[in-house]
């Protein structure tokens, strides 16, 4: 498996999983089945750029409640009290390579 495609390759293999002769498990996936799956692999992502953050509720739900992110959870991000910049600059440089901007 290659570390890069492009996206017209993406597009590709994304078409052959959901086509009839691919996966059953993908052609049943939507946008909304797969929400509650989207902050842990962000936590994921993020740890592999040596990032630690924590996915979930939290021990929050209400908040997420009121917040609309009961559903999915969140991504958390905690400076200690001594954080440095070059840390910070890790985060965003970091973020910057998993959350697509366009």
């Amino acid at each position: 498996m290659r570390e890069k495609y492009t996206f017209e390759e993406f597009v590709n293999i994304i078409e052959m999983l959901r086509s009839e002769n691919g996966c059953p498990w993908d052609r049943e996936q939507t946008h909304e089945s797969l929400r509650s799956c989207m902050m842990e692999e962000a936590a994921e992502l993020l740890a592999r750029h040596g990032i630690a953050v924590r996915a979930g509720l939290h021990c929050a739900p209400l908040a997420h409640e009121s917040a609309g992110t009961l559903d999915t959870g969140t991504v958390r991000i905690s400076f200690g009290h001594d954080a440095n910049p070059g840390q910070v600059k890790a985060l965003i440089s970091a973020c910057a390579k998993v959350i697509p901007l366009s």
